[in-house]
């Protein structure tokens, strides 16, 4: 209870024109008492929620750590006749690292109204859930596009060894990202030896991923590859080619320091 003190006037009259009662819906007795004086008792009844109405006013993405200026979701309580819901209280679950401004009860109309959505970080679907004191959720999401890409990643595949003629075990998977992490999609990722060969470009996937196979060629232990996406961001994988078995009374191979080239060639890289 709030505003519950009011003192008579010149008709000894107590008017409460600020008394505000919150809580669990349902019927409440309230006692107005003065010293001295026989108290008076009065049943009222705080209306309960039985629709909430959820009008998004959000696009369905923006860029992670945006900030959403303005009204971004609106919810109207409305009881069981259609009547709005004032003071009704609920509780806000947010995406981690995500703000919005929000009153702390429904207004006079029933309404509570989100506002200035800053999106955290994280790429992927951010969901704001509004909470009723029973139980009920009601959930609104947006979803966090990557940033720009600034940095190429090793994500598997660097130092393997080969044979000679032999792909490497297994295939060079590099990772493009954002200034937050988050993989950034269909980003062109040009392969090439770190020397300059040319090899395919392989887009990146929907986690930011790209991939080839490396086949080898003559042993070498300073194999290189190259995955850019400009001339400025990259990332190298390195591996080692040994020689392949030799035949019985045959040299056992070119060794690495008489290799006429220091890198294997990615041509023909694959694609995975």
């Amino acid at each position: 209870v709030t505003g519950e003190a009011a003192t008579t006037d010149e008709s000894g009259r107590a008017q409460f024109s600020a008394l505000t009662l919150s809580g669990v819906p349902g019927p409440r007795d309230v006692t107005f008492s003065a010293a001295g004086l026989q108290s008076v008792t009065a049943r009222v009844t705080l209306l309960s929620v039985s629709t909430v109405q959820v009008v998004p006013s959000h696009p369905q993405s923006a860029v992670v750590g945006t900030r959403l200026d303005g009204p971004v979701i609106t919810y109207t309580f409305r009881d069981a006749g259609g009547r709005p819901v004032p003071d009704a209280d609920f509780s806000l679950e947010l995406p981690s690292g995500s703000t919005v401004d929000a009153p702390q009860v429904s207004d006079q109309f029933g309404v509570v109204q989100l506002s200035n959505w800053t999106l955290s970080t994280t790429a992927g679907y951010q969901v704001i859930v509004l909470e009723l004191p029973d139980g009920r959720e009601f959930r609104d999401s947006i979803l966090a596009l990557p940033d720009a890409p600034t940095s190429v990643l090793v994500a598997s595949g660097d130092d393997q060894t080969a044979t000679a003629g032999q792909n490497l075990p297994q295939p060079l998977v590099a990772r493009v990202v954002d200034r937050h992490g988050n993989g950034v999609p269909d980003v062109p990722v040009q392969w090439a030896t770190c020397d300059g060969a040319a090899g395919p470009t392989v887009p990146s996937d929907a986690g930011g991923y790209s991939s080839v196979t490396q086949p080898t060629s003559q042993p070498t232990d300073a194999g290189c590859t190259r995955a850019s996406i400009s001339a400025e961001v990259f990332a190298d994988f390195s591996y080692t080619v040994t020689a392949a078995p030799s035949e019985e009374g045959s040299p056992t191979g070119v060794s690495a320091a008489a290799a006429p080239r220091a890198t294997v060639p990615p041509v023909p890289l694959r694609e995975r």
